[in-house]
């Protein structure tokens, strides 16, 4: 059977129509970009492409839409797309190119997020971690006797959390 290559990666037999080869990469890549959202491998990619600066604070505020071996459609979160422009998409292509070991594609498109971007899971992972620590110090015994002996309340916005290095 004669085959033709419809998209990059996708053989396809004779038989099959255009329309039935396009169906089956969109539901792949619809299925990619979930799974790749899901499994964290979407925030790992981000952070191993150690892009700083505007172009790094966009492609922590996008979620890959779609994905193929060479090309990513990425949707930005619209409500942080005030410094987006387009001379941003080559730089952030080549980032992604130089941290998978081959040349991708980058389209960015505004929008809703389907899901959680790596800025975001970042914001939650730090609130996360400032109320557990709120939480440690709220119900330490040391803390709870002061407060019952002088009659005292903890004022939660006063509570910083100090990094110290050794």
């Amino acid at each position: 059977m004669e085959t033709t290559k419809a998209e990059p990666g996708l053989a396809v037999g004779a038989a099959q129509t255009e329309a039935e080869a396009s169906d089956e990469l969109s539901a792949e890549q619809s299925f990619n970009a979930t799974a790749l959202a899901a499994d964290d491998n979407w925030f790992g990619l981000v952070q191993r492409c150690q892009l700083t600066g505007i172009s790094g604070n966009i492609l922590a505020n996008c979620v890959p839409q779609s994905f193929t071996a060479d090309a990513y459609v990425l949707i930005l979160d619209k409500q942080q797309s005030a410094l987006y422009s387009d001379d941003q998409q080559p730089k952030i292509a080549r980032a992604l190119s130089e941290t998978l070991g081959r040349p991708v594609a980058v389209d960015i498109r505004v929008g809703v997020l389907p899901s959680e971007s790596p800025a975001q899971r970042r914001r939650r992972e730090k609130q996360q971690t400032i109320d557990d620590l709120h939480h440690r110090f709220n119900t330490d015994p040391g803390v709870l006797t002061l407060i019952n002996k002088f009659d005292a309340s903890v004022d939660q916005d006063s509570l910083q959390i100090i990094n110290r290095t050794a």
